[in-house]
């Protein structure tokens, strides 16, 4: 076993060589970021934990260093067997300092815990160094990067803030301009506003019409595309015999005593009339003034004729070249579409114009029209103001008659308190308040239970002791609506034995049927009021309810 101690030095060496550390650095530096540690302190109390990633790191991490081991060893002639041997024989003997470095290193590559703490470790530092490079440097870090844009809206809205804030206050001096402007001349601002509408109409109607034009246009490509070469052919040789009759003028000759044509562009002159895309050599069509013509040439020898076939013939040529090029060019080609589409903007410009007139005249009947409501909406504001003044008078009204009416009762009840007094100094006992009215069934009284037998013939006869004058009807009788107290002292005054029955509460006493009375009478004075002499003595309004009593 000893022979092979070398094993461990070459291991060691092997371990603080630079493949060694490059390989296991690449490795750390493609799954450091997993390791780094959570924030959380419930995570951390937790202990060593790891996920499905950290473990499947540790285990690229462990092979990576079991083949690199297994290369080194197998390059000496040894196993992974001897390795461990030797290592266990050191360690029960009593390793050295650097031979423990190396079981200890060996073992991490085995346990995931001293793993772990290695490569969090390793985390730790590569971030702390991560974070702080960029802010030597000056620069931003990936979380405050992301703020950037933020930051950059947030600047560019207060830029746009402060423009708007100052185009605002621009705007607002214009308006306050304008609008006084406006006030020192409504005309002018009427007129502007009429203009305004009338050019906005316009426009409507230029719009109008270049969709109308877009339209014919796209109908005339249309047309175009759905005809068939035969018809096209046929429309380009009548516009270009139309052309031809256009470009040839017709001129006569006094020394050959004939008409030739002469070509207004090129200059060219034929004898024989143009025709397009053929020459007539049998002069089959006739020529106009051809009978003059032939008389005056009648006399023409033979040779005349051979010579004037054959110019007549490099004439032909020339103005079948001639013709050839005109229907070739694109004017002849377009002169049919060009035709219709003047008679199509033609059209529209006369729908145009119609089309304004029109808009005007609803202009006009539109300015008409807001002037009028304009004017009913005046009237309607005068009206309501009106409506609103005359409403403030009555409600004044109503309050005055109601202070006015609040200070008679007030009067009346100060003369009734005066009355109470002066009964008060002869020896009456003062009345009760009011009593609380209770259900009609138990406020009438039984008034046949409290006369006295021997009194009653008499008591019919005689007129009612409390009553009041009701014209058209007398005398009405108040007394039972007296209350129990009030009416046996009332009996008692006149002399009559209540006799015994049962407790029945009556309505109200004397003051209140007075009050009632009163107001009843201040409502219709016309129909209750009868002075008697007793009050017109005292120069009132007052109603008085009359107590007769008996002389004993």
């Amino acid at each position: 076993m000893s022979e092979k101690e070398f094993l461990v030095d070459a291991v060691a060496q092997f371990m603080q060589s630079s493949e060694w550390q490059e390989a296991l650095t690449s490795c750390l530096d493609a799954h450091w970021t997993l390791f780094i540690p959570d924030q959380d302190e419930d995570q951390q109390k937790k202990g060593v934990g790891y996920s499905m990633e950290q473990y499947d790191a540790f285990r690229q991490f462990k092979d990576l260093a079991e083949r690199l081991l297994e290369g080194v060893i197998g390059e000496l002639g040894c196993s992974a067997t001897d390795l461990v041997e030797i290592l266990e024989e050191s360690a029960r003997r009593g390793a050295s300092g650097e031979r423990r470095f190396l079981i200890k290193t060996l073992l991490a590559f085995e346990e995931y815990q001293d793993f772990h703490e290695r490569i969090t470790q390793y985390a730790l530092e590569k971030a702390n160094a991560m974070f702080a490079a960029p802010q030597e440097r000056g620069l931003l870090d990936d979380t405050e990067q992301s703020f950037l844009p933020w930051a950059e809206a947030l600047m560019g809205m207060n830029s746009q803030q402060a423009a708007d804030s100052s185009n605002a206050r621009i705007a607002t001096d214009n308006e306050a301009d304008t609008r006084q402007a406006k006030e020192d001349n409504p005309d002018d601002n009427r007129l502007q506003e009429l203009e305004q509408n009338l050019i906005r109409e316009r426009l409507k109607v230029d719009l109008l019409v270049a969709q109308r034009i877009a339209e014919a246009n796209a109908q005339l490509k249309q047309q175009m595309l759905h005809l068939s070469p035969a018809d096209l052919e046929e429309t380009d040789m009548k516009s270009a015999e139309e052309d031809l009759d256009a470009l040839f003028s017709k001129a006569w000759d006094e020394t050959a005593q004939a008409f030739y044509y002469f070509h207004s562009v090129s200059g060219e002159s034929v004898w024989e009339p143009p025709a397009c895309g053929f020459y007539d050599a049998n002069q089959e069509y006739q020529m106009p003034d051809q009978a003059s013509f032939e008389a005056a040439s009648s006399g023409v020898g033979v040779d005349a004729t051979v010579d004037d076939g054959s110019e007549s013939e490099s004439r032909a040529a020339a103005m079948q070249d001639t013709a050839a090029q005109l229907l070739n060019s694109p004017a002849v080609a377009n002169s049919d579409q060009l035709l219709e589409m003047e008679k199509v903007l033609e059209k529209i410009s006369r729908e145009h114009d119609e089309e304004r007139c029109r808009l005007e005249l609803v202009l006009e009947v539109e300015k008409a029209r807001q002037k009028e409501e304009l004017r009913r909406r005046k009237e309607k504001r005068r009206r309501d103001r009106l409506a609103k003044k005359k409403k403030k008078e009555n409600d004044q009204h109503d309050d005055t008659e109601a202070a006015e009416e609040k200070e008679s009762v007030g009067e009346s009840a100060s003369t009734v308190a005066e009355a109470d007094s002066k009964g008060l100094d002869e020896g009456v006992a003062p009345l009760p308040p009011p009593v609380k009215a209770l259900p009609p069934i138990e406020q009438r009284p039984n008034l046949t239970a409290i006369r006295a037998e021997t009194k009653t013939e008499k008591d019919s006869i005689e007129p009612p002791a409390l009553g009041i004058r009701v014209p058209g009807h007398g005398r009405v009788d108040l007394s039972h609506l007296l209350s129990e107290s009030h009416a046996k002292r009332h009996l008692e005054r006149r002399g009559i034995v209540a006799m015994p029955g049962p407790s029945i509460q009556a309505l109200l006493n004397p003051t209140s049927l007075k009050y009632l009375a009163e107001t009843l009478a201040k409502k219709n004075p016309d129909d209750w009021m009868q002075l008697s002499p007793k009050s017109s003595r005292r120069g009132g309004d007052e109603l008085i309810i009359e107590e007769t009593g008996d002389e004993k």
